[in-house]
């Protein structure tokens, strides 16, 4: 298994994910004013996961000495790319509708929705319990997904199988991947991860024995809550886990039922990746 990730990751390198055409044409208007906006821009890139993950690699990847924090969120990851690169970042990443047909285009964008629907979902539980930073849990929560992303972009068949697998069958998604991968998604996220020196807590939500702790744990609830509401959301994996969000957050399950309803049709309302929300599957909400 560890030997099939590690030729993944050495397949992949440092090429970069590509990136939605609307994100590059508001970035390119944005970057040509004097003063570079950062505010409007960083609220542009973490609608984009895959800008995301780029941009954080960067940053982390150009850290020097063992005392320089790692960064976490895209505001400061701006100001330390500063403005002559960031500028120049629009003309230097790939546009996923140029370089990606279906299935893979298809499988990618709806990984975009899946991560950008369960980040916000994140975030609003991170709000809820008071966390310090709620936006390193949203970024975190993104960059929990290239695994997926890496797959859709360079295994979409193997992508696709695995999706065929586990409707065809009816078996877990962990169970489908390892069949027809040798290895769970999450493993190979977990070494993509490391690998491009993602934050610490991006490594802390991708490993089980971390459950403990509560920021990663929220951030491996809403990733499979995102991924479970993306097929059904009255399945038992689903009551299941509303019962252990609402247990993590100390609040009511009729109230957080409630409460992700309303985010998952926030998070609909904001979608920019031309596939089916997760939202689209629940009732009418008033």
């Amino acid at each position: 298994m560890q030997e099939r990730v590690a030729q993944w990751v050495k397949r992949v390198g440092s090429k970069p994910v590509p990136v939605l055409g609307q994100t590059l044409a508001e970035l390119g208007r944005l970057i040509d004013q004097d003063q570079l906006p950062l505010a409007r821009i960083g609220a542009v890139v973490r609608k984009d996961p895959g800008l995301t993950v780029q941009l954080l690699r960067a940053c982390n990847n150009v850290r020097h000495g063992r005392l320089q924090s790692e960064v976490t969120a895209v505001e400061p990851a701006l100001l330390m790319l500063g403005t002559d690169q960031v500028r120049r970042m629009p003309a230097a990443l790939p546009v996923l509708d140029k370089v990606l047909r279906d299935p893979g285009r298809h499988l990618l964008l709806q990984t975009y929705n899946c991560a950008y629907h369960a980040a916000v979902q994140a975030m609003d539980w991170a709000d809820l319990r008071r966390d310090m930073s709620p936006e390193e849990v949203f970024i975190a929560t993104q960059l929990h997904f290239v695994g997926d992303m890496v797959l859709a972009v360079f295994g979409p068949e193997l992508a696709q199988q695995v999706v065929n697998l586990m409707r065809a069958s009816h078996v877990s998604p962990s169970e489908a991947q390892y069949v027809t991968l040798g290895f769970t998604i999450d493993q190979l996220s977990l070494a993509l991860a490391q690998h491009w020196r993602m934050p610490s807590l991006v490594l802390d939500s991708l490993n089980a024995e971390n459950a403990l702790q509560p920021r990663a744990l929220g951030i491996m609830l809403a990733v499979q809550l995102a991924r479970v509401a993306d097929h059904d959301w009255y399945s038992e994996d689903m009551q299941s886990l509303l019962v252990q969000v609402a247990e993590y957050l100390h609040h009511p399950l009729d109230a957080v039922v409630r409460r992700i309803h309303t985010t998952a049709v926030e998070a609909a309302r904001n979608s920019i990746y031309g596939v089916r929300p997760a939202a689209a599957l629940l009732p009418m909400l008033p």
